[in-house]
Protein backbone atom coordinates (compact mmCIF):
# COMPACT_ATOMS: atom_id res chain seq x y z
CA UNK A 1 0.00 0.00 0.00
CA UNK A 2 1.21 3.31 -0.38
CA UNK A 3 2.44 5.47 2.71
CA UNK A 4 -0.64 7.47 2.31
CA UNK A 5 -3.12 4.44 2.92
CA UNK A 6 -0.84 2.88 5.70
CA UNK A 7 -3.01 5.09 8.47
CA UNK A 8 -6.74 4.74 8.90
CA UNK A 9 -8.92 5.64 11.88
CA UNK A 10 -12.80 4.89 12.31
CA UNK A 11 -15.84 5.45 14.70
CA UNK A 12 -18.86 4.48 15.34
CA UNK A 13 -21.50 6.00 17.80
CA UNK A 14 -23.33 3.51 20.14
CA UNK A 15 -27.11 2.50 20.81
CA UNK A 16 -29.29 2.04 23.05
CA UNK A 17 -33.11 1.37 22.83
CA UNK A 18 -32.17 1.06 19.37
CA UNK A 19 -31.42 4.90 19.36
CA UNK A 20 -28.01 5.98 18.33
CA UNK A 21 -26.37 7.69 21.39
CA UNK A 22 -23.55 10.30 21.68
CA UNK A 23 -20.43 8.63 20.88
CA UNK A 24 -18.35 9.58 23.67
CA UNK A 25 -14.72 7.83 21.55
CA UNK A 26 -12.52 10.28 20.39
CA UNK A 27 -9.42 9.20 18.27
CA UNK A 28 -6.41 11.03 16.03
CA UNK A 29 -3.28 9.86 14.31
CA UNK A 30 -0.59 12.97 13.37
CA UNK A 31 2.36 12.28 11.15
CA UNK A 32 5.03 13.55 11.99
CA UNK A 33 4.09 14.47 15.04
CA UNK A 34 4.64 18.24 16.53
CA UNK A 35 6.92 18.75 12.93
CA UNK A 36 9.45 16.30 14.46
CA UNK A 37 10.33 14.34 10.92
CA UNK A 38 10.47 11.20 11.80
CA UNK A 39 7.77 10.52 14.34
CA UNK A 40 4.20 9.51 14.36
CA UNK A 41 1.52 9.80 17.53
CA UNK A 42 -2.04 7.84 17.88
CA UNK A 43 -4.29 8.07 20.48
CA UNK A 44 -7.57 6.98 21.43
CA UNK A 45 -9.98 7.84 24.12
CA UNK A 46 -13.02 6.04 25.24
CA UNK A 47 -15.34 8.30 27.89
CA UNK A 48 -18.04 7.30 30.35
CA UNK A 49 -20.21 9.08 32.40
CA UNK A 50 -22.84 11.29 31.99
CA UNK A 51 -20.42 14.35 30.45
CA UNK A 52 -18.10 11.31 29.19
CA UNK A 53 -17.84 13.13 26.07
CA UNK A 54 -16.89 16.06 26.86
CA UNK A 55 -14.00 14.28 28.76
CA UNK A 56 -12.89 12.21 26.19
CA UNK A 57 -12.64 14.92 23.69
CA UNK A 58 -10.66 17.66 26.57
CA UNK A 59 -8.35 14.73 27.31
CA UNK A 60 -7.85 14.07 23.49
CA UNK A 61 -6.71 18.06 22.65
CA UNK A 62 -4.97 18.23 26.14
CA UNK A 63 -2.80 14.80 26.03
CA UNK A 64 -1.64 16.31 22.06
CA UNK A 65 -1.14 19.70 23.53
CA UNK A 66 1.16 18.69 26.31
CA UNK A 67 3.41 16.42 24.18
CA UNK A 68 3.55 18.55 21.13
CA UNK A 69 4.65 21.66 24.37
CA UNK A 70 7.36 18.78 25.19
CA UNK A 71 8.41 17.49 22.02
CA UNK A 72 12.18 18.18 22.90
CA UNK A 73 11.87 16.12 26.46
CA UNK A 74 9.94 13.60 24.17
CA UNK A 75 12.48 12.55 22.04
CA UNK A 76 15.14 12.45 24.93
CA UNK A 77 13.23 10.52 27.26
CA UNK A 78 9.72 9.50 25.34
CA UNK A 79 8.71 6.81 28.55
CA UNK A 80 8.99 9.89 31.31
CA UNK A 81 7.33 12.27 29.08
CA UNK A 82 4.54 10.35 28.42
CA UNK A 83 3.58 9.61 31.87
CA UNK A 84 3.90 12.95 33.11
CA UNK A 85 1.44 14.26 30.30
CA UNK A 86 -1.10 12.03 31.26
CA UNK A 87 -0.81 13.51 34.90
CA UNK A 88 -0.48 17.14 33.62
CA UNK A 89 -3.92 16.22 31.59
CA UNK A 90 -5.32 14.75 34.32
CA UNK A 91 -4.41 18.02 36.52
CA UNK A 92 -5.82 19.95 34.07
CA UNK A 93 -9.13 18.36 34.70
CA UNK A 94 -9.12 18.94 38.20
CA UNK A 95 -8.65 22.60 37.77
CA UNK A 96 -11.13 22.72 35.79
CA UNK A 97 -13.54 21.26 38.45
CA UNK A 98 -12.34 23.68 40.26
CA UNK A 99 -13.40 26.55 38.63
CA UNK A 100 -16.87 28.47 39.60
CA UNK A 101 -18.48 27.66 36.02
CA UNK A 102 -17.15 24.09 35.02
CA UNK A 103 -16.82 23.59 31.41
CA UNK A 104 -15.67 20.27 31.63
CA UNK A 105 -17.01 17.90 34.59
CA UNK A 106 -14.88 15.01 35.14
CA UNK A 107 -15.61 15.21 38.67
CA UNK A 108 -18.07 11.76 37.93
CA UNK A 109 -17.15 11.00 34.43
CA UNK A 110 -14.18 10.08 32.44
CA UNK A 111 -12.38 8.49 29.95
CA UNK A 112 -9.86 5.14 29.17
CA UNK A 113 -7.49 6.05 26.93
CA UNK A 114 -4.31 4.56 25.21
CA UNK A 115 -1.55 6.30 23.32
CA UNK A 116 1.57 5.55 20.88
CA UNK A 117 4.60 6.89 20.11
CA UNK A 118 6.47 6.09 17.43
CA UNK A 119 9.87 7.43 16.33
CA UNK A 120 13.05 5.71 14.90
CA UNK A 121 12.08 1.76 15.49
CA UNK A 122 11.22 2.98 18.84
CA UNK A 123 7.80 2.36 19.59
CA UNK A 124 6.01 3.74 23.36
CA UNK A 125 2.82 2.92 24.33
CA UNK A 126 1.14 4.36 27.47
CA UNK A 127 -2.25 3.56 28.72
CA UNK A 128 -4.91 3.70 31.57
CA UNK A 129 -8.25 1.86 31.37
CA UNK A 130 -9.36 -0.61 28.75
CA UNK A 131 -8.49 0.99 25.76
CA UNK A 132 -5.88 -1.80 23.85
CA UNK A 133 -2.83 -1.52 21.65
CA UNK A 134 -2.27 -4.63 19.71
CA UNK A 135 0.80 -5.49 17.70
CA UNK A 136 0.54 -7.82 14.69
CA UNK A 137 3.70 -9.78 14.31
CA UNK A 138 5.02 -12.09 11.25
CA UNK A 139 6.35 -15.75 12.74
CA UNK A 140 7.02 -18.43 10.52
CA UNK A 141 4.57 -17.49 8.25
CA UNK A 142 1.74 -16.87 10.51
CA UNK A 143 1.23 -13.94 12.13
CA UNK A 144 1.16 -13.64 15.45
CA UNK A 145 -0.90 -11.11 18.53
CA UNK A 146 1.00 -9.29 21.12
CA UNK A 147 -0.20 -7.25 23.86
CA UNK A 148 0.99 -3.61 24.12
CA UNK A 149 -1.59 -2.53 27.10
CA UNK A 150 -3.09 -4.03 29.85
CA UNK A 151 -6.47 -3.40 30.45
CA UNK A 152 -6.21 -2.06 33.93
CA UNK A 153 -10.01 -3.62 35.61
CA UNK A 154 -10.48 -3.18 38.96
CA UNK A 155 -10.28 -7.25 40.41
CA UNK A 156 -6.50 -7.55 38.67
CA UNK A 157 -4.72 -8.37 41.32
CA UNK A 158 -2.31 -5.52 41.59
CA UNK A 159 -4.79 -3.35 40.83
CA UNK A 160 -7.26 -4.14 43.93
CA UNK A 161 -4.81 -4.23 46.24
CA UNK A 162 -4.56 -0.72 45.66
CA UNK A 163 -8.07 -0.06 45.33
CA UNK A 164 -8.43 -1.60 48.85
CA UNK A 165 -5.69 0.18 50.34
CA UNK A 166 -6.92 3.02 49.50
CA UNK A 167 -10.33 2.44 51.06
CA UNK A 168 -12.08 1.08 48.51
CA UNK A 169 -14.05 -1.91 47.89
CA UNK A 170 -14.25 -4.36 44.72
CA UNK A 171 -17.64 -6.01 44.24
CA UNK A 172 -16.37 -9.52 42.62
CA UNK A 173 -18.23 -10.37 38.81
CA UNK A 174 -21.60 -11.96 39.06
CA UNK A 175 -24.49 -13.17 37.41
CA UNK A 176 -27.77 -10.86 36.79
CA UNK A 177 -31.15 -11.77 36.45
CA UNK A 178 -31.04 -12.30 32.95
CA UNK A 179 -27.95 -14.48 33.53
CA UNK A 180 -25.50 -12.33 32.16
CA UNK A 181 -21.91 -11.87 33.37
CA UNK A 182 -21.59 -8.62 35.03
CA UNK A 183 -17.66 -7.32 35.55
CA UNK A 184 -16.58 -6.83 38.96
CA UNK A 185 -17.05 -2.86 39.86
CA UNK A 186 -15.51 -0.46 42.26
CA UNK A 187 -17.38 0.79 45.04
CA UNK A 188 -16.96 3.54 48.03
CA UNK A 189 -19.72 0.84 50.17
CA UNK A 190 -20.44 -2.58 48.98
CA UNK A 191 -23.51 -2.78 51.97
CA UNK A 192 -24.40 0.47 49.59
CA UNK A 193 -23.73 0.45 46.10
CA UNK A 194 -25.39 3.79 45.28
CA UNK A 195 -23.24 5.41 46.68
CA UNK A 196 -20.77 4.74 43.56
CA UNK A 197 -19.01 5.14 41.90
CA UNK A 198 -19.43 1.50 40.04
CA UNK A 199 -16.87 2.06 37.61
CA UNK A 200 -15.06 -1.57 36.22
CA UNK A 201 -11.78 0.11 35.91
CA UNK A 202 -9.24 1.18 37.89
CA UNK A 203 -7.33 3.62 35.90
CA UNK A 204 -8.84 6.67 34.28
CA UNK A 205 -8.51 10.18 33.01
CA UNK A 206 -10.89 12.15 35.90
CA UNK A 207 -13.60 10.20 37.87
CA UNK A 208 -12.19 12.78 40.11
CA UNK A 209 -14.48 11.48 43.20
CA UNK A 210 -13.12 7.86 43.10
CA UNK A 211 -9.44 9.58 43.56
CA UNK A 212 -9.51 8.51 47.11
CA UNK A 213 -11.10 5.52 46.23
CA UNK A 214 -7.60 4.09 44.44
CA UNK A 215 -8.47 5.46 40.86
CA UNK A 216 -5.26 6.61 39.20
CA UNK A 217 -4.48 8.43 36.02
CA UNK A 218 -0.83 6.89 35.79
CA UNK A 219 -0.20 5.23 32.68
CA UNK A 220 1.38 1.43 32.04
CA UNK A 221 4.06 1.79 29.75
CA UNK A 222 5.44 -0.31 26.90
CA UNK A 223 8.37 -0.41 24.73
CA UNK A 224 8.67 -2.05 21.74
CA UNK A 225 11.15 -1.72 19.18
CA UNK A 226 10.01 -2.33 15.89
CA UNK A 227 11.51 -4.75 13.57
CA UNK A 228 10.91 -6.14 9.72
CA UNK A 229 8.91 -8.86 11.00
CA UNK A 230 6.09 -6.43 13.02
CA UNK A 231 3.29 -5.59 10.42
CA UNK A 232 0.46 -3.99 12.11
CA UNK A 233 -0.68 -1.63 14.99
CA UNK A 234 -4.53 -1.61 16.33
CA UNK A 235 -5.01 0.74 19.10
CA UNK A 236 -9.03 0.36 19.75
CA UNK A 237 -11.52 1.03 22.24
CA UNK A 238 -13.39 -1.52 24.49
CA UNK A 239 -16.56 -1.53 21.82
CA UNK A 240 -13.62 -3.88 19.35
CA UNK A 241 -12.45 -5.98 21.89
CA UNK A 242 -15.90 -6.62 24.15
CA UNK A 243 -16.70 -9.57 21.37
CA UNK A 244 -13.59 -9.88 18.86
CA UNK A 245 -10.34 -11.17 20.33
CA UNK A 246 -6.84 -9.38 18.93
CA UNK A 247 -6.58 -12.45 16.65
CA UNK A 248 -9.92 -11.99 15.30
CA UNK A 249 -8.95 -8.25 14.98
CA UNK A 250 -5.31 -8.59 13.23
CA UNK A 251 -6.44 -11.10 11.10
CA UNK A 252 -9.03 -9.05 9.54
CA UNK A 253 -6.19 -6.00 8.77
CA UNK A 254 -3.78 -8.83 7.54
CA UNK A 255 -6.34 -9.60 4.72
CA UNK A 256 -7.18 -6.06 4.11
CA UNK A 257 -3.00 -5.16 3.52
CA UNK A 258 -2.55 -8.39 1.91
CA UNK A 259 -5.04 -7.75 -0.65
CA UNK A 260 -3.75 -4.28 -1.35
CA UNK A 261 -6.70 -2.49 0.54
CA UNK A 262 -5.94 0.39 2.56
CA UNK A 263 -5.93 0.87 6.38
CA UNK A 264 -9.13 2.33 6.13
CA UNK A 265 -11.29 -0.22 4.83
CA UNK A 266 -9.68 -2.58 7.59
CA UNK A 267 -10.61 -0.09 10.07
CA UNK A 268 -14.43 0.04 8.47
CA UNK A 269 -14.31 -3.64 7.94
CA UNK A 270 -13.46 -4.21 11.97
CA UNK A 271 -16.15 -2.58 13.26
CA UNK A 272 -18.79 -3.78 11.17
CA UNK A 273 -17.63 -7.43 12.56
CA UNK A 274 -17.68 -5.63 15.74
CA UNK A 275 -20.79 -4.10 15.47
CA UNK A 276 -22.38 -7.31 14.30
CA UNK A 277 -21.20 -8.99 17.14
CA UNK A 278 -23.15 -6.57 19.47
CA UNK A 279 -26.37 -7.13 17.55
CA UNK A 280 -26.01 -10.48 18.52
CA UNK A 281 -24.97 -10.65 21.96
CA UNK A 282 -27.00 -7.32 23.13
CA UNK A 283 -29.78 -6.53 20.34
CA UNK A 284 -30.74 -3.27 20.22
CA UNK A 285 -27.45 -1.69 23.19
CA UNK A 286 -24.38 -1.42 21.56
CA UNK A 287 -21.11 0.43 22.96
CA UNK A 288 -19.52 2.79 20.63
CA UNK A 289 -16.69 1.63 18.53
CA UNK A 290 -13.36 3.31 17.62
CA UNK A 291 -10.52 2.07 16.08
CA UNK A 292 -6.91 3.16 14.51
CA UNK A 293 -5.30 1.00 12.13
CA UNK A 294 -1.32 1.11 10.80
CA UNK A 295 0.52 -1.05 8.53
CA UNK A 296 3.98 -0.56 9.93
CA UNK A 297 6.21 -1.54 7.24
CA UNK A 298 5.00 1.17 4.38
CA UNK A 299 4.60 3.48 7.91
CA UNK A 300 8.68 2.81 8.94
CA UNK A 301 9.57 3.56 5.34
CA UNK A 302 7.85 6.57 5.51
CA UNK A 303 9.02 7.91 8.66
CA UNK A 304 12.77 7.01 7.72
CA UNK A 305 12.15 8.92 4.09
CA UNK A 306 11.51 11.85 6.40
CA UNK A 307 14.45 11.89 8.08
CA UNK A 308 16.67 11.24 5.63
CA UNK A 309 15.27 14.02 3.48
CA UNK A 310 16.16 15.75 6.50
CA UNK A 311 19.67 14.78 6.98
CA UNK A 312 20.67 15.44 3.36
CA UNK A 313 18.92 19.43 3.45
CA UNK A 314 20.72 22.72 3.60
CA UNK A 315 20.22 23.46 7.73
CA UNK A 316 19.90 27.07 5.67
CA UNK A 317 16.95 25.23 4.31
CA UNK A 318 15.15 23.69 7.13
Amino acid sequence: PLQNDCIGTFTCRGMENGQMKTNQDYACSAMPFADIPGTAVFIVCDGHGRTGDDVSQEVLNSLAFELEENADSLLDEPGHTIARSFQAVNDHLSAMAAEPTIEVDARESGTCCVLAYLRAGSLWVGGVGDCRAVLGTEHEGNILTHALSTDHVVDLPLERKRIEAAGGMVRDSWLAEDGARMAAKLYENLNNTRLGPGLSISRAFGDLNAKRFGLIPHPELTYHKVTRRDLYLVLATDGVWEFLDSEDVIDVVHKCCTSGEPAQVACKTIIAKAARQWAVHEGDYRDDITIVVAYLQPLMQGLSNDLALVRHCDPDEL
